[in-house]
């Protein structure tokens, strides 16, 4: 990355905005009376209709600028048609999931020398996220066709290394189909907190739960 892009980076938001998502803003009803025999009169509200990209874009929030992702692809999956970016700590690099491929990769933050980390068919990675020193992303494994937890999985960027840091009980009872754990790194990069669904009287109840990125 070059020094003003690493200067840069911090102050760019990345936004998804996912076409067929809408809002509108309406004025609101005034009335008036031109009599006291006359009933007042709502007038009709005037209705705004936003226009919504629908690719993904970085955002400068000093500017307000944005800046379209490049349309690269890897292995047929366009780096500016996901809808969950994570970046790196220092911003060069982009964890990405593909709605229409159930794909999870890895890339330069422009979208070149891109990665596929999971297989293909019903074995999914979700939630990625990356350590504080950028070398390692934490994501959910699991079996994308039913509703069992999987487990969580620590894979070294560059090598591609990855350590099962879990065990986890599959669920045997009714958890409503909450099976996301959203692992994420402590701050010092040693750990993996993730959360944890459990079924109780007054519905589910969530547990927070620590492991070591060597598993335990």
């Amino acid at each position: 990355m070059k020094p003003f892009e690493r200067l840069l980076a911090p102050l760019l938001f990345l936004v998804v905005a996912i076409a067929g998502c809408s809002a509108s803003g309406e004025a609101a009803p005034t009335s008036a009376t031109t009599s006291d025999d006359e009933p007042s009169v709502a007038t009709s509200p005037a209705t705004v209709t936003p226009q919504i990209p629908t690719r993904a874009f970085f955002l400068e929030v000093r500017t307000g600028t944005k800046t379209a992702l490049p349309s690269t692809s890897t292995e047929d999956v366009a780096f500016d048609d996901g809808y969950y970016y994570v970046p790196s700590p220092d911003g060069s690099r982009m964890y990405w999931e593909s709605p229409g491929t159930a794909a999870s990769l890895v890339a330069e933050r422009d979208g070149s020398q891109g990665r596929r980390l999971d297989p293909k068919g019903d074995i999914d990675y979700y939630a990625g996220g990356w350590s504080p020193d950028g070398t390692k992303i934490v994501y959910q494994r699991r079996d994308s066709s039913g509703d069992d937890f999987g487990d969580l999985v620590v894979e070294d960027v560059s090598s591609g290394r990855t350590t099962r840091i879990t065990d986890l009980e599959q669920s045997s009872v009714d958890v409503d189909g909450w099976w996301y754990l959203s692992p994420t790194f402590s701050p010092d990069g040693r750990n993996v907190i993730y959360q944890w669904p459990q079924p109780s009287s007054l519905g589910i109840t969530w547990a927070l739960w620590s492991v070591p990125v060597t598993g335990g």
